[in-house]
């Protein structure tokens, strides 16, 4: 694992300087993360080459003096990152994206170090093994009607670095399972927001908010745009990205300023790299072609509210559909 110490830090002054950890302690804290055993190291030096997957999904890229996506935010660009490198492309998908940051006082001026770590699940082995049970084998399409490729993680550690809203420090990746591991429903090593990650009839909206949560109030959702393509599939199989998702989600629960990533104040409550935005974005998991994306605010430094719960329904091409938003009061 490699970091890249940028050579100009943003100066963001959100967080009082008791939230700040010395240059050792966060290279610390950054390497335990990206390295955590079982990760591989990704070259982040090649993801604006010309020609790269990543840049390929930016229509823009290589057409403006600074790079394409230079205002889309950590888990934005984690997300397409995930997609433009993983062999399986978007289909039946299941991910599940921890967001946390840490802040480095380095000799005196503060840099926010953003840590993202997204798990994609890969369900269409699951959802053919249901309909082979359904229907039987001899009328079941074969796996790679379903989508075949393993469950990973990726971890990125992201700055503010020089116009760039997320500029990759460093990266990995971790395979969590294949083959016969990604038929296991219940396993409940890797939990995400509904329960079990690979548990198909759980929705995270119906069991993320806690008892004390508010009823549902809906949402006022924007028309957002975004520099990236926004769509995946073709034909009648086209899915809107899991990180346009993000970028809908995020902006329900307050971290956007026009459209753009806010970066968050640094929870006063929790450990240094704890994650405190979460998000789950399940992805054609059923019979019809529309995706759920479910996000949890926690720990907020707010005098009235303590943590924020959204959800949404996405139809390609159309605003999402019943946005609500849930809150737990101090």
């Amino acid at each position: 694992m490699k970091r890249r110490i940028p050579g100009a830090l943003a100066a963001l002054a959100l967080l009082a300087p008791a939230n700040a950890l010395s240059t050792d302690e966060a290279n610390r804290k950054v390497a335990a993360f990206v390295g955590a055993s079982g990760y591989e190291a990704f070259d982040v030096d090649a993801i604006h080459d010309a020609g790269s997957p990543y840049e390929k999904m930016f229509p823009q890229s290589g057409q403006t003096a600074t790079f394409a996506d230079a205002m889309t935010g950590p888990v934005e660009k984690a997300l397409l990152l995930v997609d433009a490198y993983e062999t399986q492309k978007p289909d039946r998908m299941r991910y599940q994206v921890g967001y946390s940051q840490i802040v480095e006082d380095a000799d005196g001026e503060q840099q926010v170090i953003m840590l993202v770590e997204v798990r994609r699940y890969n369900l269409g082995p699951l959802i053919r093994k249901s309909a082979i049970e359904e229907y039987g084998a001899e009328n079941t399409a074969g796996p790679e009607a379903f989508g075949v490729g393993p469950d990973v993680a990726w971890r990125f550690a992201f700055s503010t670095v020089q116009g760039n809203m997320a500029l990759a420090l460093s990266a990995s990746r971790h395979v969590i399972a294949d083959g016969a591991a990604q038929l296991n429903e219940t396993d409940a090593g890797e939990a995400c927001l509904s329960g079990p990650c690979r548990a198909l009839a759980d929705r995270a909206i119906d069991h993320a908010p806690p008892r004390e949560a508010t009823d549902a109030a809906p949402i006022d959702a924007k028309t957002l745009i975004a520099p990236y393509t926004i769509t995946f599939g073709s034909g009648d199989m086209i899915g809107e990205n899991a990180a346009f998702i993000a970028r809908n989600l995020q902006t329900f629960v307050g971290l956007e300023e026009g459209g753009d990533w806010k970066t968050p104040e640094t929870p006063e409550a929790g450990e240094a790299g704890e994650p405190f935005l979460l998000m789950q974005i399940d992805q054609n998991l059923g019979q019809d072609i529309f995706s759920e994306g479910t996000a949890a605010y926690l720990r907020l430094n707010d005098d009235a509210v303590k943590d924020i719960y959204v959800n949404a329904l996405f139809w390609n091409g159309q605003p999402p559909s019943e946005p609500v938003k849930r809150t737990v009061n101090r």
